[in-house]
């Protein structure tokens, strides 16, 4: 098997290798060409365990054990967690939710438990694809035990189940993608499945998430222990479909193998959670309240039968703290401009949709598309919004960098982060990215941020990469401290507190200053996303006290009954 990149597929079939459906790209032969070893899978990757199956020599029985280097000792309370997912999965559990707060070591938690759990072999990670180096280099210092490893991203989960023949015989490549999220056949009986930040299968009708089900309930008869991180299990219960088997355990009910919206609606209904449905088929939604976001954590991380954990760092939340920017008479202008774009779109969607209503509900075609231009509108009008405070948010980094800080600035689009690097630039200052558009490179900026080589960092992801000081996977770390400047707002307070989280570790805490233009969208945005991050922590089973400051600066309601 290899791993060969889109744009190299021309080398790769030049020099004797062959791509087949279902599997990939091959190289038959008695060995490898030079020029095809840049190829070879990485360790734990997918394509590698396929590579050991199709060349007829799987490991027979458990592998080799890859040696544990003692670079990493489990605090008191990380190995207090191990047996804590031991002792659940001894009493019947059918999976565990490690939901401590970021920067606590959820990973190593993880890979000592699969190293302990008796009757373990087949072990798969699913991960954000940052995330990926990761898992491998946590493997390579801790050890595999001896237990056959594949880690994936979730994008590429698909390529764990078997297509059906109504998928081979699709025609359109979403409406084959479709059919295997809806029933294709798990390849492999996995004995433990990982999630890491398994909040992202918090959409129970998104292909993602339907795949990982079947994934996860195997071709047999018997599902996979689930192991899921995440210290954003969730905002809302809405969110928490996807841990539908703990759940169902902890309140005495039989587990099932996959879940649909409709049925969470219904078991919702029936526990008085006051989660439906949203318009014209949307994803689910919640009625915000607080007495639901109490019974949730309570099924969650409280109570017996324990299936749960979650444990707040020992050192203090971070400072939040309002960064006002003031727009100059040339940037309001262009900023009105935009709105007025902004606003013509959104009303014209209105117009489709009262037209749609109008004719007995008939959605159809127009309303799809008007749909789509609405959207295109919001990123748009977001992106510019960003844009717009480039100047500004350089100036500040300014500042951060002459107290001494280290500064790592996210943003949300490319387009922003192009603003930003120009007018970093424009005052004399280099700054290295870590963004979707430099996936090559990316890691090697990221290095060179954390060595203190460069100063400044401008990165889109929200999870799965550390920018904290003195990181101690990067050789000549810098101790200098960071500063975080949120140049761009997250809609979702799940993404806006994991953006928070890129600094912090040890002790080593970063202030977060959140960029915003007055009378702009960023004050409702800000405002949205504190009430979500609050909801979360109170989910969570988190301290809130430290919202107050931002809320009233800001003037953001928080509060809500029970």
């Amino acid at each position: 098997m290899l791993e060969v990149p889109y744009e190299e597929r021309a080398i790769a079939q030049s020099n004797g290798a062959r791509y087949f459906t279902g599997y990939g790209w091959v190289h038959v032969g008695p060995s490898l060409p030079e020029v095809l070893k840049r190829y070879v899978p990485a360790a734990y990757s997918w394509a590698e365990w396929v590579g050991q199956d199709l060349s007829g020599n799987p490991p027979q029985g458990d592998p080799e054990p890859h040696p544990f280097t003692g670079e990493i000792t489990l605090r008191t309370e990380q190995q207090e967690d191990v047996d804590m997912i031991r002792r659940a999965r001894e009493e019947g559990a059918p999976e565990f939710i490690l939901g401590n707060d970021v920067g606590t070591g959820k990973t190593a938690v993880a890979v000592a438990a699969a190293k302990s759990l008796p009757g373990i072999r087949n072990i798969l990670v699913v991960c954000p694809l940052g995330v990926v180096p990761g898992w491998r280099s946590h493997l390579r210092r801790m050890g595999d035990g001896g237990k056959r490893w594949a880690i994936i991203n979730y994008e590429s989960s698909k390529k764990l189940l078997e297509a059906p023949a109504k998928a081979r015989e699709a025609k359109r490549t979403r409406t084959k993608n479709l059919h295997i999220a809806r029933e294709g056949k798990a390849k492999v009986q996995w004995d433990l499945v990982i999630t890491d930040e398994s909040h992202a299968r918090g959409n129970p009708e998104s292909q993602q998430t339907m795949v990982l089900d079947r994934v996860i309930a195997g071709p047999g008869r018997t599902p996979a222990f689930v192991l899921n991180l995440s210290a954003t299990a969730g905002s809302n219960p809405a969110q928490l479909s996807y841990l539908h088997r703990g759940i169902a355990w902890r309140t005495g009910n039989p587990p099932r193998r996959t879940i649909t919206a409709d049925e969470y609606v219904h078991w919702c209904e029936r526990n008085g959670v006051k989660v439906t449905r949203g318009g014209f088929g949307n994803r689910l939604t919640w009625d915000r309240n607080g007495a639901d976001l109490k019974k949730m954590h309570m099924l969650l991380f409280k109570g017996e039968p324990r299936w749960g954990v979650r444990r707040t760092p020992p050192w203090d939340e971070p400072q939040r703290i309002p960064l006002p920017v003031e727009l100059t008479r040339p940037e309001r202008v262009t900023y009105e401009e935009e709105w007025a774009r902004f606003k013509d779109a959104m009303e014209h969607l209105e117009r489709i949709r009262e037209k749609s209503a109008s004719q007995n509900g008939n959605v159809g075609k127009a309303l799809s598309e008007a749909s789509a231009q609405g959207r295109a509108a919001q990123v748009r009008y977001r992106q510019k919004a960003g844009q717009i405070k480039a100047r500004g948010t350089a100036l500040f980094t300014k500042e951060l960098l002459a107290k001494g800080r280290q500064v790592a600035i996210s943003c949300e689009y490319i387009g922003t982060v192009e603003a930003v690097r120009e007018a970093l630039a424009a005052s004399g200052i280099e700054a290295a990215e870590f963004t979707g558009q430099n996936r090559n490179e990316r890691e090697s900026h990221r290095v060179a941020f954390q060595r203190g080589e460069v100063s400044v960092i401008i990165f889109t992801p929200a999870e799965g990469f550390d920018l904290h000081a003195n990181d101690s996977g990067v050789q000549g770390a810098s101790r200098v401290p960071r500063a975080i400047v949120v140049a761009e707002p997250r809609w979702s307070p799940k993404k806006a507190l994991q953006v928070e989280g890129r600094c912090h570790r040890d002790h080593q805490l970063a202030p977060v200053y959140y960029s915003y233009a007055e009378d702009t969208v960023d004050e409702k945005v800000i405002s949205a996303s504190l009430a979500g991050m609050r909801d979360t922590k109170v989910l969570m089973g988190d301290s809130v006290a430290h919202f107050a400051s931002l809320s009233q600066a800001l003037g953001v309601p928080l509060v809500l009954s029970d």
